[in-house]
């Protein structure tokens, strides 16, 4: 399974006048930018079998994919004093 993301920024360095607005830093980030739905998987744990999406879970090594959100989009501000 191929996801594609996307990441861009920008920095405002000591270009403004306005000295609060210097050193600003903005980044926009989308994961799986296409919305790719996780795929179906069929998974044994002991004696239990059943269907699931490709999910994440957390400790446990081999079920790990995106999660049932698909497309996160994040916003980032950062100044530098």
């Amino acid at each position: 399974m191929y996801t594609f993301d996307l990441s861009t920024g920008y920095q405002t360095g000591d270009r403004p006048a306005n000295p609060y607005l210097q050193n600003l830093n903005f980044q926009l980030t989308v994961q799986n930018l296409l919305n790719t739905a996780p795929a179906f998987v069929y998974s044994t744990f002991g004696a239990k079998s059943y269907p699931q999406w490709g999910v994440y879970r957390g400790g446990k090594p081999g079920l790990q994919g995106i999660s049932l959100e698909q497309r996160f989009i994040s916003i980032a501000i950062t100044k530098a004093w």
